[in-house]
C-alpha cells in the first residue's frame, strides 16, 4: 500500500476538477487509478476526443510505477499537510483545488 500521485497536463490550456495534483493511498497502481477515475481523472483523453493533440493527455496511469509511496508525495518531495507550501497561480486562476488527498479510508484532504 502507498500513496500515487497523478500530476494533471493543463490539455487545452486550463485545469480542471478534482486538483491539479491528485494523490491517492491504494494498494496498487491499478487500484489506484480505478478510485483517481472515481475523483474524475480518465485516462487516455487525446485518444477519446476529451483532450488536445498537441498538449497531450490530462492524466496519466500510475502505472509505471511499482508501489507507492509511504506519504504523500509530489516527485519524491513529501507534501506538506497544512497547505503552506501551496502557491499557485493556475489554481486560483482555474479555480482547482492544488491538491487532492485521498485516503485508502476514503477521507480527503484538499490544499488549495
Amino acid at each position: 500500500m502507498g500513496f500515487f500521485h497523478y500530476h494533471q497536463n493543463n490539455s487545452g490550456g486550463s485545469f480542471h476538477e478534482p486538483a491539479i495534483d491528485l494523490i491517492i493511498e491504494a494498494d496498487s497502481p491499478g487500484h489506484a487509478d480505478s478510485l483517481a477515475e472515481d475523483e474524475g481523472a480518465y485516462f487516455d483523453g487525446c485518444a477519446a476526443g476529451r483532450d488536445c493533440d498537441c498538449c497531450g493527455d490530462r492524466w496519466y496511469r500510475a502505472g509505471y510505477t511499482t508501489k507507492g509511496d509511504a506519504v504523500p508525495t509530489k516527485y519524491g518531495s513529501p507534501i506538506e499537510l497544512d497547505g503552506s507550501h501551496v502557491i499557485n497561480n493556475w489554481s486560483d486562476r482555474d479555480q482547482v483545488p492544488s491538491y487532492l488527498i485521498v485516503y485508502k479510508d476514503g477521507t480527503k484532504k484538499v490544499l488549495k
